[in-house]
């Protein structure tokens, strides 16, 4: 989350005015430690940066709490308790905590949050993984504005469209939004007074909703699901949740999908695992499922 100014500028301020943010951690900028960051130009963006995180076991890995302390920037574990109201604006990105109105009010210009959707579809906390998994052609960042005890319906800043490149993984998705993310948020501040005038409401058409992925999403239905749909399922969740199947009545984990085209001698080795699968039936008394078998030749070939 991120914040601006030791006082409310009730007259507002000029885009020469340096912002003081809490909470929030900015790429592509220059600078030394107590939060403060100059543009490429040299002129002061951000006068005071300070960091919040939510509290977990491994607090220390968090990448945002590893650059602030890398870079001597002020961290807090959530909930901070301290006054923000010196700051100008808060930011937040991936937080995961509802936010009450009485804490977005401390600050002069509102909470912003970075959304890797193009809103309003994929409302919630897995956007990304849902564009993939759905074959969204085109994803984007929205900045908008926090709406007290809600998620992902407040009003928008700015929101640009990015392409999704051909069989990417939602890792790589992520990178390059992030990366546009970073640029429209140190846009969004430059000239803050304006995008708020400007902002704009969420459409109340083409809402979509990005839920939690959790096991139950990586299992695999070889009756309903194509081969593309479980291609997209592996590029979004596979790195987090490996896909799963059973095979003769036990779980198995795919590692990983691969194209018929890569593997060599294919025909040859389907006739091996055919072949192998007779005999299974007769040692065991039951037929090999022919989706197996095509499974497993389809998304990992075999070392043997």
């Amino acid at each position: 989350m991120g914040c601006g100014s030791a006082s409310r500028r009730p007259g507002g301020f000029s885009s020469s005015e340096p912002m003081r943010l809490h909470n929030g951690l900015c790429r592509n900028c220059t600078g030394a430690g107590s939060g403060r960051r100059s543009l490429d130009d040299g002129k002061l963006l951000i006068e005071q940066l300070e960091v919040v995180t939510l509290p977990t076991t491994k607090s220390d890995k968090l990448p945002v709490r590893k650059y602030a302390k890398l870079n001597q920037i002020s961290i807090h574990n959530w909930p901070c308790l301290t006054e923000c109201n010196q700051f100008d604006v808060g930011i937040v990105v991936s937080f995961g905590a509802l936010l009450s109105d009485a804490l977005i009010q401390q600050f002069p210009y509102g909470i912003l949050n970075l959304h890797p959707s193009l809103l309003p579809r994929w409302r919630g906390p897995a956007p990304i993984f849902h564009t993939l998994i759905h074959g969204d052609r085109m994803a984007g960042v929205t900045i908008m504005q926090i709406r007290p005890k809600r998620f992902d319906v407040g009003p928008i800043l700015m929101q640009q469209e990015c392409p999704v490149p051909p069989r990417c993984t939602s890792g790589e998705l992520g990178v390059i939004l992030a990366e546009k993310g970073a640029e429209m948020l140190l846009s969004v501040l430059k000239s803050l007074p304006e995008h708020i005038e400007n902002k704009w409401e969420q459409s109340k058409d083409g809402i979509t909703f990005a839920p939690k992925i959790t096991v139950a999403d990586s299992w695999v239905n070889w009756e309903e699901q194509t081969v593309e749909e479980l291609d997209r399922l592996n590029r979004a969740i596979g790195s987090r949740v490996l896909l799963r199947t059973l095979w003769m009545g036990k779980t198995v984990k795919l590692m990983d999908l691969v194209d018929v085209e890569e593997i060599p001698d294919f025909q040859g080795r389907l006739f091996q695992i055919v072949q192998w699968g007779q005999g299974a039936e007769a040692e065991h008394g039951s037929p090999l499922c022919p989706l197996s078998v095509e499974a497993q030749t389809v998304l990992q070939p075999f070392s043997k």
